[in-house]
C-alpha cells in the first residue's frame, strides 16, 4: 500500500526539480556555457521560494486529511480553497517583489558580474509562474490528502512532457537560449496547474465554499498547526541558500559545471519525501 501510493506521489516533490533539471540539459546541450552558469543564481533563488512555502503543502495535507477523516467533505473543501488563496495572494507577492528588486535579488546570491545580466531575463520571465507553482503545491497536498497520487503524477508528467518539447523548441531550434528555458517552464507549471484543476478537482467535484472570514481563520489554523515543520524546512533550505550562493561566486565555468551536478542532486535529494508524505 505505502509503495502504490508513494511511487505515483514521487513525481510531485520532483515536478520543479524536473524542470530545472530539464532546462539545465537543454541549455547546456544547445545554448552557451555563460547561460548554463547564469541558471545558478536563479536556482538559489527559486529553490529558496519552493523550500520556503512547502509548509503550505504539508499544512493543506494534514488539516484536510483530519477533515476527510471526520467525514467532514464541506471544512476540508474549505481548506483547500483559503490554503489556495494564501498561495495565490504570495505568488503575486513574490512577482511584484522579483521584479522591482530583480537585479539587486541576484547579486545577492553572490553570483559573478558577468552573469547578472543573463541571469536577469531569465528571472523576469519564469517569476510569473509563481502562482501557479505554490497553487500546484497546494492542489496536489489536496489531493494526497484523499489518497489520490496518481492524478498528481499524471499532471506532472504531461506538464513535464510539454516542458521538454518547449525546451527543445524554443532554445534548438529558434536559438531563444536561456529565455527560451524560461519561456518553456512558465509554460509548464501553468500546464500542471490547469491538468490538476480538471482531472483533479472537477472529477472530485468539492465546493470551495465558506465566507471570506471562514477561510482566513482556516488557513491560518492550518499555517499555525505546521510551525514546527516549517522551521525545519527554513533550516534546510538556509543551508542549500548557502551552497549555491558559494557556487555562483566562481568563475563562470565552474559555476556551470555545479548546475550540471545540482540538478542531478536535487532531484535524487527529493525521493525520500513521498515516504515524509506518507506518514503525514
Amino acid at each position: 500500500r505505502i509503495l502504490k501510493f508513494s511511487i505515483p506521489a514521487l513525481s510531485i516533490p520532483l515536478a520543479d526539480p524536473i524542470m530545472s533539471f530539464v532546462d539545465a540539459v537543454c541549455v547546456g546541450q544547445y545554448a552557451s556555457t555563460l547561460e548554463l552558469a547564469a541558471i545558478g543564481p536563479n536556482l538559489v533563488i527559486f529553490n529558496f521560494i519552493n523550500f520556503t512555502f512547502s509548509f503550505l503543502a504539508i499544512a493543506t495535507t494534514l488539516s484536510m486529511s483530519a477533515a476527510l477523516a471526520s467525514q467532514d467533505r464541506k471544512t476540508a473543501g474549505r481548506i483547500v480553497s483559503s490554503s489556495l488563496q494564501l498561495a495565490l495572494l504570495s505568488g503575486v507577492a513574490i512577482i511584484a517583489g522579483a521584479v522591482a528588486f530583480s537585479f539587486p535579488l541576484l547579486a545577492a546570491t553572490g553570483a559573478v558580474p558577468e552573469l547578472l545580466l543573463v541571469a536577469q531575463k531569465y528571472l523576469l520571465i519564469r517569476i510569473w509562474a509563481s502562482p501557479a507553482v505554490l497553487a500546484t503545491m497546494v492542489l496536489q497536498s489536496g489531493l494526497l490528502a484523499q489518497r489520490d497520487s496518481f492524478t498528481c503524477f499524471l499532471a506532472v508528467l504531461l506538464s513535464a512532457a510539454s516542458n521538454i518539447a518547449g525546451d527543445i523548441f524554443l532554445i534548438r531550434f529558434l536559438g531563444l537560449g536561456l529565455e527560451g528555458a524560461a519561456w518553456a517552464t512558465l509554460a509548464g507549471n501553468y500546464l500542471a496547474l490547469l491538468l490538476l484543476v480538471l482531472l483533479g478537482y472537477t472529477r472530485v467535484g468539492q465546493r470551495m465554499r465558506g465566507t471570506a472570514v471562514e477561510r482566513l481563520e482556516l488557513g491560518l489554523i492550518a499555517v499555525q498547526a505546521c510551525g514546527p515543520l516549517f522551521f525545519v524546512s527554513a533550516c534546510k533550505n538556509l543551508c542549500y541558500l548557502m551552497l549555491q550562493s558559494v557556487a555562483t561566486s566562481f568563475s563562470t565555468t565552474t559555476c556551470a559545471a555545479h548546475q550540471a551536478m545540482w540538478s542531478v542532486w536535487t532531484i535524487l535529494s527529493f525521493c525520500p519525501t513521498p515516504l515524509e508524505q506518507c506518514a503525514q
